[in-house]
């Protein structure tokens, strides 16, 4: 089968229905769930065409999750950290709290990606390159940034999570607070009186 050019019309319509039938599959069953054979029947296409357009599942679920973090990472392309911290972990708690079921499931779904090569190692590396921006972090090796990136990465995700598992007992507002005063400040800031 000739392979269409990526511009071509067909070829574009063919896309945007592999990517509403992917979507619309994802609101009703796991990512692990979705077969190639049932997107394809659903869709009304033909398997050989499904990889006219895509390796696997794995490499669908890369595009769409990259088209979120790209537009993540737009709105955040003005930040300087340490100077905007705040409104950077706004912004990630924001993107993680997308309201967009189907873009929540895709952005949540776990890929069998190699390790630090998955759409979100990416946006995390490309989020933390603000950092090294203004020569901020210069001072230190790769590797010691390489751990400074792992510390960040964790305090965000784990403290997200904590969140979402207490049910967002408290407001945005408070979980931001204290995510930047933890990071910025660390444990020894908090008013813990015994």
């Amino acid at each position: 089968m000739k392979k269409e050019p990526k511009n071509d019309l067909r070829y574009i319509k063919t896309e945007k229905l592999i990517q509403k039938t992917f979507r619309d599959m994802i609101l009703e069953m796991d990512y692990t769930q979705i077969t190639i054979r049932e997107l394809t029947e659903r869709a009304k296409i033909n398997r050989k065409t499904f990889y006219l357009h895509y390796t696997s599942l794995d490499s669908l679920l890369a595009v769409c999750q990259t088209k979120l973090y790209d537009e993540f990472l737009q709105s955040i392309s003005d930040i300087h950290l340490p100077t905007d911290l705040e409104k950077l972990i706004r912004h990630i708690f924001t993107l993680w709290n997308i309201p967009d079921e189907a873009n929540r499931k895709i952005l949540y779904s776990r890929g069998n990606f190699p390790i630090g090569k998955s759409p979100g190692d990416y946006a995390r590396k490309a989020i933390f390159r603000l950092g090294c921006s203004d020569g901020y972090l210069s001072k230190y090796t790769t590797k010691q940034i390489e751990l400074i990136d792992a510390y960040l990465n964790g305090i965000f995700t784990f403290i997200h999570y904590q969140w979402e598992t207490n049910n967002r007992e408290m407001s945005f507002e408070d979980v931001v607070s204290l995510t930047t005063q933890l990071i910025s400040h660390g444990f020894l800031s908090l008013d813990l009186q015994v």
